[in-house]
């Protein structure tokens, strides 16, 4: 049985599908918003970015415009974060938002996972989440799935 070989162009051109396909799973920032909620709140995002405050731990998913309609924060007095892993975000954090015109739900419950997650500038960070909100009777679910960078903002 003959075996097929490569030629050095075919063998370059591999190697580049191959890095393109390993892009997106490394990718700088990329993420995902879902859930029942996008049905009475907005949920476009052009960018999501993570900051580390000295109080707080803050992933945003930020409009263009500067308008931050979902934000996930983690209070760092209570929840130390510096592995993989699961945050309660009804005990340890919030789920905000607002726009121009909007005020994002009350917050009831949810969940943080993280994947990677550093405490230095530039570190990844990245994850998924789901949050559950009450507005009068109605409840409705939020979930998505983030990768980033770390800021450092110190005061």
């Amino acid at each position: 049985m003959r075996r097929a070989r490569l030629g050095p162009r075919w063998a370059a051109l591999l190697a580049l599908a191959l890095a393109a396909l390993a892009a997106p799973a490394c990718a700088d920032e990329g993420f995902s918003l879902d859930g029942s909620l996008g049905a009475v709140y907005p949920l476009s995002a052009d960018r999501v970015r993570a900051r580390l405050y000295p109080s707080e731990l803050a992933i945003e998913f930020v409009r263009d415009n500067g308008e931050v309609p979902v934000r996930i924060t983690i209070r760092r007095a209570e929840a130390e974060v510096v592995r993989p892993g699961s945050v309660d975000l009804g005990r340890y954090g919030d789920v905000t938002g607002s726009l121009a015109d909007r005020e994002m739900p009350p917050f009831d419950d949810g969940e943080l996972i993280f994947d990677e997650v550093g405490r230095d500038e530039g570190d990844a960070l990245s994850g998924s989440f789901t949050a559950r909100f009450v507005a009068g009777r109605a409840t409705y679910d939020l979930h998505g799935s983030f990768a980033t960078h770390l800021e450092v903002v110190a005061f």
